[in-house]
């Protein structure tokens, strides 16, 4: 059978097709990196609530799958061994166990405790707090989801305990 030669369409299909792959390819290399992270949500398909997240984070955020057992205290104004939050920390007994990926050993970046509340943080750099009101006690932003795992059976519950503390970086 005998060879047939590309015609002169194919070829210059060809040739547009590489300059968009080369230029796709260019636009994607180009793209700022993001310090955060990105969530996607499909609640509306009447089978599960299904959601998928990406940690787009620039180096390794040292996970470590721990166990948490319930009866632990724990205070919310320390980030390891530093003190981040010295009016008014959140001090707390877990209520609950849970099993977490811890982030840089000072945080919680996901977890489900024993009661089946899931938590799942995410980050972007231009967060802002707002003004800490001391008169809450204050949880250090790495440790807000802990606190929730730590202190609720249910989102409510969850909503609940997190409207009476404040977050603080």
């Amino acid at each position: 059978m005998a060879k047939q030669k590309p015609s002169a369409k194919s070829i210059s299909h060809l040739k547009i097709a590489l300059v968009a792959a080369a230029a796709a390819g260019a636009i994607l290399a180009a793209a700022p990196v993001a310090d955060a992270c990105t969530r996607v949500l499909w609640n509306n398909n009447k089978l599960a609530v299904v959601v998928g997240r990406t940690m787009d984070w620039p180096e390794s955020t040292e996970p470590i799958l721990t166990v948490l057992p319930r009866g632990m205290n724990r205070d919310g104004g320390r980030a390891g061994p530093r003190v981040v939050v010295a009016d008014n920390p959140a001090r707390w007994t877990s209520k609950y166990a849970s099993l977490v990926t811890t982030i840089y050993g000072i945080g919680t970046a996901d977890g489900l405790n024993e009661r089946g509340l899931g938590v799942h943080m995410l980050y972007l750099t231009a967060t802002d707090f707002g003004a800490r009101d001391a008169s809450k006690p204050g949880v250090q932003a790495g440790l807000w989801a802990q606190y929730a795992l730590d202190n609720a059976a249910t989102v409510q519950e969850a909503l609940d305990v997190l409207i009476r503390s404040r977050s603080s970086r």
